[in-house]
């Protein structure tokens, strides 16, 4: 559930301006044990908040931003920035722009309700499927049932001040009912090329559908841009829920590129609309044939 909140906008010497405020947020403990084998007992494991506003500017167009901050789990810790976002939304478009990170559309096929410590994108998964730090412009237009998307994309490592690449994407998306189909494809250039006869091109995608009794989702990524050509290979990825009961979803994530891949399983159970109860757990092999292990056992409250 979300709460609203009046927020001081403008203040004026005629007087005081408010704008309405939404924040929503999570905050949740759990038993962890990491993918470095380390067991970290019980944790606060997630405090999160995001806060959004809109304005109508009339005429069938409006203005939406949203701010998250999250919280370290280390009592005394500071809470760092997250995802921002602007978007102007008119009746035949609309234009965000965003500051976030993405590692593709594939990621979408993963539809298993898994909440790992070290999650996805850990480090350990790098070789299967990753993500960075970008601050992009996002051009989307509805037509009908599909939705064609053009990005200007900086990319940096988080933290970095200048961005280590610029990327271009065109993407589609066409979403029907209970199915759900993205893909795009991705050129990018290099500031300083990472190895000699670098990958600059890609394309992804995942699908998904929902047959009521459970939700299945396939996934594909190329070779990765800023890998040496014919050294990355192609990475493939499979989801599925269940909805067992009403309150309780199961499911497993499963994700390969060449010799590397992960496996995730979670079970959630809803005590309420807000809070929840999670068990998840993970194994990562990769190039070096080394093995991983995690677990976490989690409540979670939203809010």
């Amino acid at each position: 559930m979300k709460k609203t909140l009046v927020a001081l906008a403008v203040l004026a010497a005629s007087g005081a301006s408010f704008a309405q405020a939404t924040i929503s947020g999570t905050v949740a403990t759990g038993f962890i044990n990491n993918l470095a084998g380390t067991s970290q007992g019980l944790v606060s494991n997630t405090a999160w908040i995001g806060i959004s506003a809109s304005e109508d500017l009339g005429a069938g167009t409006s203005m939406s931003v949203y701010f998250g901050l999250n919280g370290d789990g280390a009592r005394g810790a500071g809470a760092y920035r997250d995802d921002q976002t602007m978007t102007y939304k008119a009746p035949a478009f609309n234009v965000t722009l965003a500051s976030t990170r993405s590692g593709g559309n594939q990621a979408g096929a993963l539809v298993a309700p898994v909440s790992l410590w070290d999650g996805t994108f850990a480090t350990q998964n790098a070789e299967v499927i990753s993500r960075a730090g970008i601050d992009g412009v996002v051009l989307n237009v509805p037509v009908g049932a599909v939705t064609l998307t053009g990005k200007y994309v900086e990319g940096a490592a988080d933290g970095a001040a200048t961005p280590g690449t610029t990327s271009l994407v065109a993407q589609a998306s066409y979403a029907t009912g209970p199915m759900k189909i993205v893909g795009a494809f991705t050129s990018t250039t290099f500031v300083t090329a990472p190895v000699a006869d670098v990958i600059t091109t890609s394309w992804d995608l995942h699908g998904t559908y929902d047959a009521g009794f459970a939700k299945v989702g396939l996934g594909f990524d190329s070779a990765r841009r800023g890998k040496a050509s014919g050294a990355d290979t192609t990475a493939t990825f499979f989801g599925v829920s269940v909805p067992v009961t009403k309150e309780l979803a199961m499911g497993v994530n499963y994700g390969k590129r060449d010799v590397s891949n992960f496996a995730q399983f979670g079970a959630q159970y809803a005590l309420s609309k807000r809070t929840s109860v999670n068990l998840s757990a993970g194994q990562v092999t990769n190039a070096a044939t080394a093995k991983f292990n995690e677990y976490q056992l989690l409540l979670a409250h939203n809010f």
